[in-house]
């Protein structure tokens, strides 16, 4: 990976982290508790994006936070 798709992926991870915060307005997210972009990995012409994401609540709680997304 070149320096150019690291820094893509780490802005497009901070966007979409300060996207899910304060426009993401869906129950099952809020009820998911913390909720962490852990990485985002690009494809090599950057034109689709795989999101790892962590989420705090286990169980249905985690498993619907992760469908709403």
């Amino acid at each position: 990976m070149n320096l150019r798709h690291v820094r893509v992926a780490r802005t497009l991870r901070q966007i979409l982290a300060e996207l899910i915060l304060r426009e993401l307005k869906d129950p099952r997210v809020e009820a998911g508790g913390r909720i962490t972009l852990t990485q985002v990995e690009l494809s090599r012409d950057m034109g689709q994006a795989r999101v790892y994401v962590e989420i705090a609540a286990g169980g249905a709680a985690g498993d619907a936070a992760l469908a709403a997304l």
